[in-house]
């Protein structure tokens, strides 16, 4: 497995205990996998913990979900403090990061949820500065706009600064976007994980192939973003199809990303190996 992979727990059904996720991911030659708050909390924080622990995988990163309900002030408080909790377990499973969606805008305009989220991620800004666990925003498919406001990785970038907070590339959201070299440019500094998987063209339904099997030019954006600096972790986030092990559709993952990582990186590719 290449060293700047992980493995995002999504590949496993939505409703698959902690036990199979672990256990699938070792069976692919898996070493690191971001795991979903929703899952650890299903088995247990404590128990959670503990057996992210004894699997021996590198816990990576924790999804909350998302952050804030933007138009209701009142609940602002709450939702920070379930954030702090994932945070708090983040720093004790050693994970890299924790990220998450912002919330819905629904009656508000952009620029009010943007001046709401702002004013809501303060207090859990801090914290993430405070326990050394970078806290990302990613940027959603206008599809799921239920859950999140921000839709191109330009605006992820923006509000992500304004807030104190970093940004979660999920190229999946991102690949079509206008200036999308210049907005990766813009962001050095800013990006704390990067997304991979494919996008099949004709395929109406949300779906996350293996990189290689669609067609956004993968090579080309991991360079872009290996061209600002970033040396941090690419995570794969796919979707097994009805009737493949998950496991089996990591380990083909895990192949053709390394090769198509190593590729990418030109000088950076010695470095990547160390992280």
């Amino acid at each position: 497995m290449h060293p700047a992979l992980t493995v995002h727990d999504h590949v496993f059904a939505r409703d698959a205990p902690l036990a199979t996720v672990l256990d699938g991911c070792a069976r692919a030659g898996a070493r690191r996998i971001g795991l979903a708050r929703g899952r650890l909390e299903t088995a247990g924080r404590e128990a959670g913990i503990r057996a992210a622990r004894d699997s021996g995988l590198e816990v990576t990163h924790i999804v909350h979900g998302p952050l804030f309900a933007l138009e209701d002030p009142a609940s602002w408080a709450g939702s920070a403090a379930r954030v702090v909790e994932t945070l708090d377990a983040a720093a004790e499973l050693g994970a890299r990061c924790v990220y998450g969606v912002t919330g819905p805008a629904m009656s508000l305009t952009w620029e009010q949820a943007a001046e709401a989220f702002v004013a809501a991620a303060e207090p859990v800004a801090a914290h993430a500065s405070a326990c050394g666990v970078p806290l990302l925003i990613e940027p959603t498919n206008m599809l799921f706009a239920n859950v999140g406001f921000v839709h191109t990785l330009r605006d992820a970038v923006d509000v992500a600064r304004r807030a104190g907070l970093r940004v979660c590339v999920d190229v999946q959201h991102c690949w079509t976007e206008r200036g999308l070299r210049e907005t990766i440019d813009e962001a050095a500094g800013a990006i704390a994980l990067v997304q991979l998987s494919d996008y099949i063209p004709g395929r109406r339904e949300p779906f996350r192939a293996v990189p290689g099997d669609g067609a956004i030019p993968l090579d080309r954006i991991v360079a872009w973003i290996l061209d600002t600096g970033y040396g941090g972790l690419f995570d794969l986030e796919l979707y097994a199809e009805p009737g493949v092990d998950a496991a089996d559709t990591i380990a083909r993952a895990l192949a053709v990303t390394g090769e198509l990582v190593e590729n990418a990186g030109g000088p950076q590719a010695k470095r990547l190996k160390t992280i």
